[in-house]
Formats: C-alpha cells, structure tokens, sequence
C-alpha cells in the first residue's frame, strides 16, 4: 500500500573527542527508487568526501606533495594497534581509538595541521615538542582545553615522519590518550 513516505533505517555510531560527542549515521536501507537519488543529490549538492573522501582530501583539498605527506602520515598512524583512520569530514581526516577521536589532520593545500589529543594537561610544552622535532617553534601550538590539551604541529612536505623523535611523540601521546579512555 503506497502512502507517499519514505521509510529509512539509519545506524548511528557515537564518536567522542574529549567533551565533544559526534554522531556519525550510516543509511542501511532505504527504498531503492530513492537511495540512487539521494546518492546523486548528495554529489550535486557538493559533497564529495561523503562519497570517497581520500580522494577529496588527497586531490581535491592537498597538492601533490601534501597528498603524498597525508599518505605517508597515515600509513604510520594506522600500523599502530588499534587505530583506524575515518576520511569522510570535510576539512579534516580523523585518526580513532576506540571510535574517539586520538588525531585529527587539517588538510590545506600546503601545509597539515595535526591536532593530537593529549589527556594529561600541561604535560607537554612547546618548545621542548619543536626541540625534540628539530624543527621551527612556530610550527608548532599548545590549545588548552579544560579536560585536554591538544598539540598542533604545523606539517609541510619535509616533514620527516620516519624520525624516532615524531615516533616518540605519538607513543607518549597514544598511551596518554588509551590511559584517559579507561
């Protein structure tokens, strides 16, 4: 019996990043005369990194050498135990623990902004983080957050993620992240 209403069904996964709750919703069925439809609405309303966003991030939003950087930044963050990568945000990819946000990475056409969420407030200062990194202090931020800090360090393509300094960082501030999470 057609009555004229559409009927969806909708996961929802909650996502927290400190004292920020996000709501992710994923569409499981939906009538098939409306999910193609809503497929292309979507792409003509301009919402490509719903549909593959590490294309969006890596042609659209990076230049080559970025692109590349995000990449190489990826492959290391996500060879660690437990950390899954999500590309589909407009202005940023995530990189999760748990499904909480642990890093999220800006992404410009020149330049990564990572944000590392640090659950130990005061434990890292700017200038020791730019010392370790043997890089500019400019490059990098202290925000300060009443339950966290987060570490921005700004990334352009000489960045070295290989570095044993860079790999030091994200372990201490992994373990401080799945520390807090209990």
């Amino acid at each position: 019996m057609d009555q004229g209403v559409l009927i969806k069904f909708v996961k929802v996964q909650v996502l927290t990043d400190g004292e920020n709750t996000f709501l992710k919703p994923e569409t499981i069925l939906a009538p098939t005369s409306v999910l193609q439809p809503v497929v292309e609405r979507g792409r003509e309303k301009g919402r490509p990194w719903l549909e593959n966003g590490k294309d969006w991030h890596t042609k659209q939003r990076c230049n080559q050498q970025t692109a590349e950087k995000l990449e190489e930044i990826i492959e290391y963050l996500t060879s660690l135990e437990g950390v899954e990568v999500s590309w589909n945000q407009e202005f940023y990819v995530a990189l999760t623990i748990n499904r909480r946000n642990w890093i999220t990475i800006r992404t410009f056409p020149n330049q990564l902004n990572l944000h590392i969420h640090v659950y130990e407030k005061g434990r890292f200062k700017k200038d020791d983080i730019a010392k370790m990194l043997g890089i500019d202090r400019d490059f990098i931020e202290i925000s300060e957050h009443s339950a966290r800090d987060t570490i921005i360090i700004k990334i352009g393509p000489d960045f070295n993620v290989k570095s044993e300094q860079f790999k030091t960082l994200i372990e201490q501030t992994k373990e401080l992240f799945i520390k807090a999470a209990r």
